[in-house]
């Protein structure tokens, strides 16, 4: 068993803390503070919104089994990087939508 040093149990709590940040856009409890504003701004329906968010999360499960086999080959690190910078992509590309 390897031996955590004391001085690298900060930098384990940082990266936790950032991806835990970084995964907020996710997460449903930090997207709901957008949902009247999404439902005014696009015009759909509550139920459209719940669908289509039910739909992106379905479409984000396919690919965990890929994380994870990168994760078990490259490790955390070079993963988190990598997903860092697609999720961003995303997000970016989301603030263009102006419709469902």
């Amino acid at each position: 068993m390897s031996r955590v040093h004391a001085g690298s149990s900060w930098q384990v709590v940082a990266a936790a803390a950032l991806a835990t940040i970084m995964s907020a856009p996710g997460q449903t409890a930090a997207i709901a503070v957008f949902t009247e504003p999404l439902l005014a701004d696009l015009e759909i329906s509550r139920n459209a919104l719940s669908t289509s968010y039910m739909i992106a999360t379905l479409l984000g499960t396919c690919a965990m089994p890929l994380i994870g086999r990168a994760l078990d080959r490259y490790g955390v690190g070079p993963v988190m990087i990598v997903v860092g910078f697609f999720f961003g992509g995303v997000l970016m590309l989301l603030s263009l939508v102006t419709s469902l």
